[in-house]
């Protein structure tokens, strides 16, 4: 873990799709949603989505304070 990174906890949903497959969202990281046939490469996309969410968010929070 390097010096920018801060530990958190959160909800992941994983539900099974009916044609095998897996759908992960989450109550506490807006915009999570992810899906998909292949199982390993759902869960593979789990935290470079979550990285990516957080540095749009902080953006967007950023960008609100300057208005």
């Amino acid at each position: 873990m390097d010096s920018t990174t801060t530990p958190a906890i959160f909800i992941l949903r994983c539900e099974r799709r009916e044609d095998g497959g897996l759908r992960i969202s989450s109550p506490d990281i807006p915009g999570l949603i992810l899906s998909g046939a292949d199982v390993r490469a759902v869960f593979r996309d789990v935290a470079p989505a979550i990285d990516a969410l957080e540095r749009h968010n902080s953006r967007a929070s950023m960008a609100k304070k300057d208005q």
